[in-house]
């Protein structure tokens, strides 16, 4: 899953996910950095701005070419965005700067849920317990039509 939505190129968007100047940062899941380091993908393009615990991480990323992450490791929080998942599975997290509607994305959310299932590097009930306490700014709650 590469992250990048079609709608995005015709939604007026410009890919505002990817800007941060306006204090947005990336969340690296618990063990993602440690996964990527394992795996010799290049992070150079990623620059480390909180520990939010000892296994997960907050972000800026550096990359010239933010869609592709300047052919690097490219984070969950970037291939999942405008969403990003909650402990109960019939609500979403939607970035509110993302200009796209819920049905823009839905073929999005559903991809998204099932890549953040089948991640290599942290166990589901990690996770959720991970997502309890993580804490975002810019994101709304949205119920799914489940």
């Amino acid at each position: 899953m590469d992250g990048v939505i079609k709608s995005c190129s015709t939604a007026n968007c410009s890919y505002k996910c990817c800007d941060f100047n306006q204090g947005n940062y990336i969340v690296l899941f618990p063990n993602e950095l440690a996964y990527a380091k394992k795996n010799k993908f290049s992070i150079a393009h990623l620059r480390i701005i909180e520990k939010i615990d000892d296994h997960s991480f907050k972000v800026i990323c550096n990359a010239k070419n933010r869609v592709n992450c300047d052919n690097g490791y490219k984070p969950t929080d970037c291939k999942i965005y405008p969403i990003f998942p909650v402990v109960n599975d019939k609500y979403i997290l939607k970035g509110e700067k993302c200009p796209l509607t819920t049905s823009h994305i839905e073929k999005h959310i559903e991809n998204s849920k099932k890549h953040i299932k089948n991640l290599p590097y942290i166990q589901f009930k990690e996770l959720n317990k991970w997502l309890q306490h993580i804490k975002l700014v810019g994101y709304k709650l949205i119920k799914l039509n489940v």
